[in-house]
């Protein structure tokens, strides 16, 4: 049954505050914590989290707010689990963020809070409703309406997130789903596959592959198609329907394997792979994707957050984690219509080269957003042609010095320019208009175009019409980022599968966000 907490709203004479001295008042007033209570604590909606919970009368829920008060300050500290139940059981401070102020009064249960997490996963699943998104996105508006905050003008980037995984080979891989699936058969399923794959059970994947000789390796590769081809025809489909094992088992069996007419399986070779095969039976949802030269196997986040001369405070806006193999334009044109209806008013996005694409470029300029990238993708203009568009009205400029007007052709634009000055111009070599003619037609240079190149310049000439200081506004938004990596050791954030991740970013990014509310408004 659900209850909501309002015993933190009733003053204690006898709590936490009272038995404070006037010099331990003053250090409590500008503590993190105090920061945390108000800021946070006070501005989680429980009500939102009622659909968790029976409506028949049972004994009531442990405090949704108290469960993910704990859960950002856990993430503001950055602290393991054992730390924060620790604080939560003797350290004041740490009690009066989330509610606490009677040192009689015992904290929730470490199971609750697994459980409830579970509890909100589940939900996700079953409706598509992120709760902990809805919590980031309510308590961020309060922020930029109560301090202010102009969101008109923000920037983004985005950053690898490695799952808690380990990282398979591909023989290994198809051994440890193999085992994984045999522990979950019934007794009789094991019998009839158990001469098959009796070498696999007794080593862990791990220990197997390591004795595997580099000679050895293609004929393991045709005993395990063998094996994959028995317990698929052999096992009762809808007998494991609902096990993650067999799930991962077929999935294995379609994505790494090819099915000959003969009626044999073969192992895909390495040029058949993708990155969104399964890379681990522990996260099925993580892609793989290489960057600088390292391999990762896991999710991107990204982030945007204000960046207005004006403000005193730079909140984060927006975050979202998506597959890895997902570029970061996919990612922004996804995200525009949900954060323009949030932050009508956002009109300026300052990104990197990656951002840009016809689609992003389209919803920009239906919601009369301008995109700023410090970079554009693509083969850079050495003769610096640009295209202009006033009204209807259409020009490509040159670095030579020429604007002509431009003409419709059947399926595209053309813009056609003056080949005297074309002879004598110094950037002749690298122009990228087409010659034509010569003999019996006049000769001329033509720069042929469509809609996707007048979207693409527009950007171009977006960066370079703004002041020279205004063009670095995207460059420090790698300190954001290393702040949303906080905690994470060898790039792996410590949890798996992509609610998970999700749920991790959003309270980091909500602490962060306290974190800087709290600096701005507390003097020391």
């Amino acid at each position: 049954m659900f209850k909501e907490n309002i015993e933190y709203k009733q003053y204690n004479l006898f709590g936490f505050e009272s038995r404070l001295t006037k010099k331990q008042r003053k250090y409590f007033s500008k503590s993190t914590e105090a920061s945390f209570f108000t800021e946070v604590f006070q501005k989680i909606n429980e009500r939102d989290f009622a659909c968790l919970y029976s409506n028949s009368v049972s004994r009531p829920n442990v405090p949704v707010n108290q469960l993910v008060g704990a859960l950002i300050l856990k993430h503001l500290n950055n602290w393991t689990y054992n730390t924060l139940f620790n604080n939560l059981t003797f350290n004041s401070l740490s009690r009066y963020a989330i509610g606490i102020s009677d040192s009689q009064q015992d904290i929730f249960s470490e199971a609750s809070i697994f459980n409830f997490q579970n509890r909100v996963i589940e939900y996700y699943y079953q409706t598509g409703i992120d709760l902990i998104d809805n919590v980031f996105v309510s308590i961020t508006a309060e922020h930029i309406k109560k301090y202010e905050v102009n969101t008109s003008v923000q920037r983004g980037d985005s950053f690898l997130v490695d799952s808690n995984v380990i990282s398979y080979s591909k023989l290994r891989l198809l051994i440890e789903v193999l085992q994984r699936l045999y522990r979950v058969l019934d007794s009789t399923d094991k019998e009839i596959v158990e001469d098959q794959i009796s070498k696999y059970l007794s080593k862990t994947s791990g220990q197997y592959v390591f004795i595997i000789r580099k000679q050895d390796i293609e004929p393991e590769y045709r005993q395990m198609a063998e094996a994959y081809y028995l317990i698929k025809n052999l096992i009762s489909k809808s007998k494991y329907s609902n096990e993650e094992p067999y799930a991962n088992f077929l999935r294995v069996y379609k994505e790494y394997f090819n099915e000959k007419d003969s009626g044999k399986l073969e192992v895909k070779s390495n040029k058949e792979s993708s990155s969104s095969h399964l890379k681990s039976p522990d996260d099925p949802e993580a892609t793989f994707s290489s960057k600088y030269g390292q391999s990762h196997i896991g999710y991107s986040t990204h982030i945007s957050e204000t960046r207005h001369p004006d403000n005193e405070i730079e909140l984060i806006t927006d975050v979202v984690v998506s597959k890895n193999n997902v570029s970061d334009d996919k990612i922004l044109e996804g995200r525009i219509v949900n954060m323009k209806n949030r932050m009508p008013e956002w009109a300026e996005y300052f990104a990197d080269g990656a951002y840009g694409n016809e689609n992003v470029d389209k919803l920009n300029k239906e919601h009369n957003i301008t995109l700023y990238q410090s970079t554009i993708k693509g083969r850079k203009s050495e003769a610096k042609l640009r295209i202009y568009k006033e009204g209807q009205t259409l020009s490509v400029s040159c670095a030579g010095g020429q604007k002509v007007q431009v003409e419709k052709a059947i399926k595209r634009y053309k813009a056609v320019f003056d080949t005297e000055i074309c002879k004598a111009c110094p950037f002749r070599k690298v122009c990228r208009t087409r010659k034509s003619g010569g003999k019996l037609v006049k000769a001329q240079r033509t720069y042929y175009f469509n809609e996707k190149n007048i979207l693409a310049h527009q950007r171009i000439l977006n960066i370079e019409k703004i002041p020279q200081e205004r063009r670095t506004i995207r460059s420090n938004v790698e300190a954001t980022i290393k702040e949303m990596k906080r905690g994470m050791k060898n790039r792996k954030v410590r949890v798996r599968k992509w609610i998970r991740v999700s749920m991790h970013m959003i309270f980091t990014a909500l602490s962060i966000n306290m974190r800087r509310i709290h600096l701005k408004t507390t003097w020391y």
